[in-house]
């Protein structure tokens, strides 16, 4: 497993760069990191990046800058989730952003975001490009609830499939394609979800969609 724990990656001098590992974790995983990728906006530049994986996790915000393309390659899923806190006493995880100014592709079974996560994936070039598609395998289905996911760019291309179980999917573009071979999905597929933990008589389920309040108790959220 590889871990790039930081919330900007730059290509230089218009290079031609390539990371690959089995596992390929990618972005800021310190809570209280003060960067904001969403006011401090990536720079332009000619080269080209290729991160690749047999698994590939976003886990914080991740600006790219210096690369006209960025691919992120997973030969299975590709789930994205905010930076975690370690105090527990802290509210849920952060949102999070990917973002470049240059076109992105993402490619893989499925892109979904993490429980109750809060994603971002932006191309903020004026003519930029937000691909996701397809590595040719079956779309499994996601063990997700409650997460959102929002694509900005000013042309998107839907080929492959997104996943957000009871949560939300946001396309914002001038220019949206979605294919034929395109999955946009926000249910459940008909599984039974945990989300939370036991409390009780073991029959119910202990959880909050609001961070700061965590008195609201709910049984299995089940998609009808």
């Amino acid at each position: 497993q590889l871990y790039i724990d930081a919330s900007d990656l730059r290509i230089r001098n218009d290079a031609e760069a390539s990371i690959a590992a089995p596992w390929l974790t990618l972005g800021e995983t310190n809570y209280d990191a003060p960067l904001n990728p969403v006011t401090e906006k990536p720079s332009f530049g000619q080269g080209y990046l290729t991160l690749s994986g047999q698994e590939v996790e976003l886990t914080g915000n991740l600006r790219i800058s210096g690369a006209a393309q960025t691919a992120l390659v997973s030969q299975g899923s590709l789930l994205a989730h905010g930076a975690r806190p370690t105090d527990v006493g802290k509210a849920a995880e952060l949102p999070a952003v990917l973002s470049s100014n240059g076109d992105l592709s993402l490619i893989s079974r499925v892109l979904y975001p993490g429980t109750l996560s809060n994603i971002t994936i932006e191309s903020t070039a004026p003519d930029g490009t937000v691909e996701i598609a397809s590595n040719g395998q079956a779309v499994p289905k996601v063990l997700s609830a409650g997460g959102k996911l929002a694509v900005k760019a000013k042309q998107i291309e839907i080929s492959g499939a997104i996943s957000a179980p009871f949560g939300s999917v946001t396309l914002n573009g001038e220019d949206v394609h979605l294919a034929s071979s395109a999955v946009v999905n926000v249910s459940g597929d008909n599984q039974l979800i945990p989300l939370g933990s036991i409390i009780g008589n073991d029959l119910d389920w202990l959880y909050s969609l609001n961070p700061q309040n965590s008195s609201a108790s709910s049984t299995l959220i089940e998609n009808t």
